[in-house]
Order: C-alpha cells, then structure tokens, then sequence
C-alpha cells in the first residue's frame, strides 16, 4: 500500500487545509414567555424573576436519569448524576423553536452543508449542584441521526460547562457567567465562529453577547459522535433542552465549497502519471464514524457519511470517479494514537463485528492460516483476518490523514504476514471507515500508456508485482506486491525477475 503524506503529496496537503469544524455555537432571544408544554397541556412556565420556584416545578416532575453503556441503560452517579423531565419526548419548548429562530440554518452551514436537518426535542435535563456527566458520545437514535443540539436555559448556576473533546484537544461551551475556569487551561479543538443572522422572530446574538442579554438562550450543536461532558454543577441548577439532530433528504445548497481544493487537487493528478498510474483505490479514512445499526455488517454507503466526509465523496464523483464506502481494519503500535502513516491498514468484505472481534486471540495476522509460523513455544491458535479481507488484486494508496478517526477493538500481538519472527510486534487493532476512490489506469484517462509491469520471484513468497524501488546504503530495495496481496520490501538479490 502506497501511503500519501502532506509532505509527499498535493492531495494530503489540501485535504488538511481544509477547515473541518466538529461543533459551532451561538445563542438568540425567545420570541414569547418561555415555557416547557407538557403533553398533557400543562406548562412550566421558566420565570426569570423567580428561578427557584422555576426550578421547583421542574423537579416535580423529574426523575432520574440513567445512562447507556453498550445495550444496556444504567443508574451510576459517578459517572452521571442528573435528573430528567418525564415524558420528556412529547414536551416542547414554547418560546423558541431551532427553525423560526435561525439556528437550524446555522448548525446545518458548518455540520450539514448540503443536506437539510430536523430538529427533534428528545430530552430536557436537570443537573442539580453537583450535578456531572462524565465524557461520553450520544447514542444514534437511528442512522439518520446526525448530531445534537443542546439549549441551555437562562436560569442562574455556575460551574456545569459543557466541554467537547477531540483526541487530547478540549474545548469549554456553554459555561456559566462566571468567568471560573471549569477545568484549568485547556487547549482548544477549533475557534468556534459566532454565525449571527437576522432572524423574522427574535434577534439571534453571539454567545459572548448573550452573557448581557436578559433571557438569552445560548445553544451548542456537535457530531453525535464527538465525546462531551458536563462538568460539576457548583451552584444553581443546570437546566438544558436537547434536541436530535437528524438528515432529511432534502438538499441544502451550501454557502461555501468547503471540498474545492481537495477536488482540484484530485483533478490535477488525474491529469498526471504519478497517481496510480495502473489504475486502483485511493483510500481517504473518515473524521467522523458512520452510524449503523449496532451489529450491522452491511457495506456503508455513500448517504451515511457525514460532515466533510461526504462532500469528500461527492467532490470525487464530480470528477467522474467510482465511490465506494469501505470498512477498513488497521494493526498499529499499542500505546500510540492509530497513525495511519505507520500501521498496516487492510480493507474488508464486511464490518468487523463484535463476534469475530470477541474471538481474537493473543496472535493475529492478515495472512492465510496456511501461511503462518509459530512461535515453537507458543501453543495456541493464531487469529487470522484473511477471511474478511477483500482480495488484494489492486493497487492501493492511502492519504494519511491528519484528523482521521478509527476505534479500537482489540490488543493483540500482530503481524501482517503471519511471521512471528522480528517482524512482529504489539499492537492495537483499530475498526475504521474510509471512502474508496476507484482511480482509472492512465490509458483510461487518456494518457500516454504506463511503463510495463515489472513482475520478479521469490523463493518463499512466490511471484509478485515491483511497485518501487528503494536505495538503503549499498543495498537496492524493492517493494513487491505478491499474488498473495501482500506487500513486502526485500533486497534485490532474493529477487528473480521474470
């Protein structure tokens, strides 16, 4: 597998200029009394002047609430300690509506540019003093779920700051007036703008201004999957509407062509010789994890990416280019983020489901059990991947990219070729979604024809396909691609040519 670095290649180095949000923020007055319509007709009524009785009333009608962890729904205060309104999915928010107000308008422009979104209220929390959630991602209503939207009440507290995480990077949102630091100084993921708009109903305003604007609602929206957390509650109760964030169908046109520079870099090397000039797949691993029903072994598809990932997709199949959304597996150094420049990275026929994960062993490898050695200590069985991988009858390049995410499934002792020998090494097993770019051989692009395959043999590995070669010291390298699919770098000498 070829992989492409900014500092080797255009179509790196433009995918990482591109700005890539995972939250934005904003805030807007409510155009009426604010109240929570309970289903049954009743109302909430939140009195600015009076927030204690506000809260009483609320909590009169709370009950605890739970978490989910995996399939199941748990009570833990240590991990969050909250309480909920009942029959929370039939209330609504009198006052504001995400709609009217503009907001869904400015959470679509940076988390769904192309494709309208619905806001449905799921959920209205209560956090009394002390009142915490540890980090968590929010559970997929369904696959259309794209992110949530989360309004925060304008009734006195402080501490209870909603903080986004993103790999070691955090960002403070939705804090109290205060100006206590929830957590010590902490980097930030992005510089969320402030989208103002002039709305028909209610003057939308920055988060920021919205700190001296009485009765101000200030609001987050985010990646369902982006991991978030509410910090302590040290005073006053922390009181916030929740909505689900879903996709449409309907399309959107976006104010900016956030993929433009990465589809006129693509168009670029089409036009050249040194992108696969055999024809192949460009593998770009995703920012954001497609949602799919738990335990779904279905090839994704182009509709479930999200965010930049799919004006990604479609900036490729403007370009006339095949897309694809594959499941991908990658073995990487254990106690190292997954680096996509470094880890051996397979594609696979399905997804890599709980089952086949569960029963992983202490040894794995992509070869075929036939083709494995063994420590002559070692006794137990090594876990091979080969039956999910797809045959590697193809060219492959990678573009490593810097924000890409992946989850971990499995710690292993791994080797991509099945020899536990030096070539072994401890490692972390990842599950990751990449779009496949299906790049035609030059003569297809019309092109001069490519230089001729250059085939070679090996004792042990048998025949293969030279894909470059390399000079360490006195000794030329060459990387051969093998009938087998795997690629190998070997000196010269223990090559035949053919």
């Amino acid at each position: 597998m070829i992989r492409l670095t900014a500092e080797a290649s255009p179509l790196t180095a433009a995918l990482d200029a591109i700005s890539e949000p995972l939250a934005c923020t904003g805030a807007c007055t409510p155009d009426a009394p604010l109240a929570l319509v309970l289903p049954h007709g009743d109302e909430l009524v939140v009195d600015l002047a009076d927030p204690g009785a506000t809260v009483e009333r609320l909590l009169a009608h709370a009950e605890p609430a739970p978490f989910g962890d995996h399939e199941r729904t748990r009570f833990d205060p240590a991990v969050r300690r909250a309480l909920r309104l009942r029959d929370r999915e039939g209330i609504r928010l009198r006052g504001f509506d995400p709609e009217r107000h503009g907001v869904l308008a400015q959470v679509e422009a940076v988390l769904s540019p192309r494709e309208r979104l619905v806001a449905t209220l799921t959920d209205v929390q209560i956090y009394p003093p002390g009142g915490h959630f540890a980090g968590h991602r929010d559970t997929p209503r369904d696959g259309d779920m794209l992110g949530t939207l989360v309004v925060l009440l304008p009734l006195p507290h402080a501490g209870g700051a909603l903080t986004i995480r993103e790999g070691g990077m955090i960002r403070d949102v939705l804090g109290d007036s205060s100006g206590v630091p929830a957590g010590g100084e902490r980097e930030i993921v992005h510089v969320f703008k402030d989208m103002s708009d002039a709305t028909s109903s209610g003057r939308a305003v920055g988060e920021r201004e919205a700190e001296g604007v009485p009765g101000a609602l200030r609001w987050a929206a985010f990646f369902a999957d982006v991991e978030h957390a509410i910090d302590v509650v040290r005073e006053g109760h922390r009181v916030v509407v929740t909505y689900a964030l879903s996709r449409s169908g309907t399309p959107r046109e976006p104010a900016d062509d956030r993929a433009a520079p990465f589809r006129e870099a693509l168009a670029r090397e089409l036009g050249g010789r040194e992108l696969l000039p055999n024809g192949g797949v460009l593998l770009v691993p995703c920012t954001r994890r497609v949602i799919a029903p738990r335990g779904s072994t279905r090839t994704p598809a182009l509709r479930d990416l999200r965010g930049l990932d799919r004006e990604l997709a479609e900036a490729a199949l403007a370009l006339g280019i095949e897309v694809r959304v594959r499941h991908c597996v990658a073995a990487g150094e254990a106690n190292e983020p997954a680096n996509l420049a470094v880890v051996d990275l397979a594609r696979l026929r399905e997804a890599l489901a709980e089952p086949a994960v569960a029963g992983l062993g202490e040894l794995v490898t992509f070869a075929e059990e036939g083709h494995m050695l063994q420590y002559l200590e070692y006794e137990g069985p090594v876990s091979s991947l080969a039956p999910l991988l797809l045959a590697g009858d193809c060219q492959e390049a990678l573009l490593v990219r810097a924000r890409a995410r992946a989850t971990l499934v499995h710690e292993a002792c791994f080797s991509a070729d099945g020899y536990f020998g030096n070539e072994h090494y401890d490692a972390w097993l990842h599950a990751l979604v990449a779009i496949e770019m299906v790049i035609p051989p030059l003569a297809a692009r019309g092109l001069a024809e490519p230089e001729p395959v250059r085939r070679v043999r090996h004792a042990n590995f048998g025949d293969g396909t030279v894909v470059s070669e390399q000079r360490s010291g006195e000794n030329l390298m060459l990387v051969v691609r093998f009938d087998d699919g795997q690629e190998r770098r070997l000196l010269r000498r223990f090559l035949v040519d053919l």
